[in-house]
């Protein structure tokens, strides 16, 4: 995901979790939430480990400019079984589900935790790991189950996670194709141009009330708003020259002649040696 993006215009990118594989089963849907605006796009798979992001101009054309705080949701859908009974359990308590059908994504044995519901005998309806998931059965641990067959149902929940955090933040900027002049100027550009003409003593109807601190800025002294002009300055050249500090200078260094007369030094005026 970007850090900052123009609206209206196309953001791509790919997402790989290691523990969310598309092949899993897993979706990815990214959440946006601005001040007065949301939006949310699901990705689509592009292989089986990797998802694929994209908003198109339309997409994000309306958002306003801003920022945005985002949450990366990971869901897996619900999986159902239609049980058709039980054998078992050996002498290690395991016991084998038969099941006919199974819908939602692919059973993960043992990570899914499975419920079974249904049966006639209510030491046949458990909740456990499923383990060992072969052809239309699977394995539970469960000593107090009993053979039977008969009709009973296996879920295995949904999973909802959310990735977030406070740096997971997206800056959306004023698309400069479709906005209004003025549209990127800065508070330092505006506030730069107010103080220069009320040194100038060139303040218009429409700024006379400007204030900057709470102060009018036709009653800030002289002395004050040459103070604020050069800060102003500085900051909207650091605007204007992003990762620069300053305005750079070629210096040059002539090579010293060798004739050249210096002032006397320490040991010339006493003619002491230096000291041990």
């Amino acid at each position: 995901m970007p850090d900052h993006f123009p609206a209206g215009t196309t953001v791509k990118y790919t997402r790989t979790l290691d523990d969310f594989p598309p092949s899993d089963g897993w979706s990815y849907s990214i959440y946006l939430n601005g001040l007065t605006q949301t939006f949310s796009k699901a990705a689509v798979p592009q292989n089986p480990s990797t998802f694929l992001v994209e908003f198109v101009p339309a997409d994000t054309a309306s958002l306003s400019p801003g920022a945005y705080r985002y949450a990366e949701r990971l869901t897996r859908s619900a999986i159902a079984f239609v049980i058709t009974g039980v054998s078992g359990p050996d002498a290690n308590g395991n016991v084998t589900y038969s099941f006919s059908s199974v819908s939602g994504p692919t059973p993960r044995p043992g990570s899914d935790v499975v419920t079974i519901a249904g049966f006639g005998n209510a030491g046949n309806n458990a909740s456990g790991v499923l383990q060992n998931l072969s052809g239309n059965s699977f394995v539970l641990t469960n000593p107090a189950a009993v053979a039977e067959t008969h009709a009973a149902t296996g879920t295995i929940p949904a999973d909802v996670y959310d990735i977030r955090g406070d740096e997971l933040v997206v800056n959306i900027e004023p698309n400069a194709a479709s906005s209004p002049a003025g549209s990127f100027v800065t508070w330092e550009e505006k506030t730069l141009a107010v103080v220069e003409a009320a040194l100038s003593g060139r303040l218009t109807a429409d700024i006379q009330s400007y204030q900057i601190a709470g102060r009018a800025v036709n009653k800030i002294p002289i002395a004050e708003l040459k103070q604020l002009r050069g800060e102003l300055r500085a900051a909207v050249w650091r605007q204007q020259n992003p990762g620069k500090l300053g305005v750079a200078y070629k210096v040059q260094f002539d090579t010293d002649d060798e004739n050249t007369e210096f002032p006397p030094t320490w040991q010339d005026v006493t003619g002491l040696e230096g000291m041990p």
